[in-house]
């Protein structure tokens, strides 16, 4: 690989590294804080809703890495002009990824409690907390 700098690779590679690890670390944050400061029905409650936006986004998730890697490609053999093109494209895939992730999650919701066997105290607060990881798709998708 002549004409290649290491360093800067390697840096990338660490950037996207943390970048991918910080949303795991904040995940896990913000369960131990939840379960801190509820009780087991709310902890019961937060990592029923959690799973289930995981599942569903986790399943786009794909198409985005897809999209960005022709970005990335574009990049390394120096079409510019071919870079916003996908940049674009890559961005409508966040967007429409988070909401079709959002609209299955609407219409799967019931059908997911019943799958984790939710008891009727947990379903009542995931109503609570279900549009705040509703709303937390796009900026989630598009990071």
């Amino acid at each position: 690989m002549d004409g290649v700098d290491h360093l800067s690779l390697l840096r990338i590679c660490l950037f996207s590294v943390i970048n991918e690890a910080s949303l795991q670390i904040a995940k896990l944050c913000e369960t131990g804080l939840v379960s801190n400061a509820t009780s087991s029905t709310g902890l019961a409650a937060y990592a029923a809703v959690a799973s289930a936006v995981s599942l569903i986004s986790g399943l786009f998730n794909f198409v985005i890495v897809v999209t960005m890697a022709s970005v990335s490609k574009a990049v390394g053999a120096g079409d510019w002009e071919l870079v916003g093109s996908r940049a674009r494209l890559a961005l409508g895939a966040a967007v429409g990824c988070s909401l079709l992730s959002a609209a299955l999650l609407l219409g799967l919701q019931q059908p997911l409690w019943d799958l984790m066997d939710l008891e009727h105290d947990v379903r009542e607060l995931t109503t609570e907390i279900f549009p705040i990881r509703l709303a937390e798709l796009l900026p989630t998708m598009i990071q």
